[in-house]
């Protein structure tokens, strides 16, 4: 990790507050998401299929939510405070999004329907589906394949 993103990491992580929800972005077309429960943790949906990174935008699969440190499921991922639909949705308190989030950790879900939509439910209470999902899981796949099949690791 470089000196400069280390130093961007640790700014987001000292600004958070429990129950945020963070994006870890790894390159433009690719991004995870989880939430912040304190004590630099996150709880997130990671994939889990034969040791494959936690980044994984595959079309199916089958994720586990997990609690694991900041700077784990970082990785080499820039981080951001990713709040962005509080003006228009109402946000549940901290207390509660993070007993939301504690409470589905070992839980297992299709990863397809739950990385971010994961931390929509813990934040705002329910799962954000829109017309334009399927067009961004579609770019999000092309993401992961160009990254993973062209790219391949860096």
């Amino acid at each position: 990790m470089s000196t400069e993103l280390g130093l961007h990491n640790l700014r987001v992580l000292d600004q958070l507050e429990e129950g945020d929800i963070v994006e870890f972005k790894k390159w433009w077309l690719s991004s995870h998401y989880g939430v912040y429960v304190g004590h630099s943790d996150i709880v997130h949906v990671r994939l889990l299929s034969d040791g494959e990174a936690l980044f994984d935008t595959l079309p199916e699969g089958i994720g586990v939510a997990k609690k694991e440190n900041f700077w784990d499921v970082a990785g080499a991922s820039k981080a951001y405070k990713q709040n962005i639909d509080d003006g228009t949705l109402r946000s549940l308190d901290s207390k509660t999004v993070v007993e939301r989030a504690m409470s589905e950790i070992d839980a297992v879900f299709s990863y397809r329907l739950c990385n971010k939509q994961f931390t929509y439910w813990c934040r705002y209470g329910m799962v954000l589906r829109s017309e334009v999902e399927p067009l961004v899981q579609i770019f999000e796949d092309v993401g992961y394949y160009i990254d993973t099949k062209i790219l391949g690791p860096r």
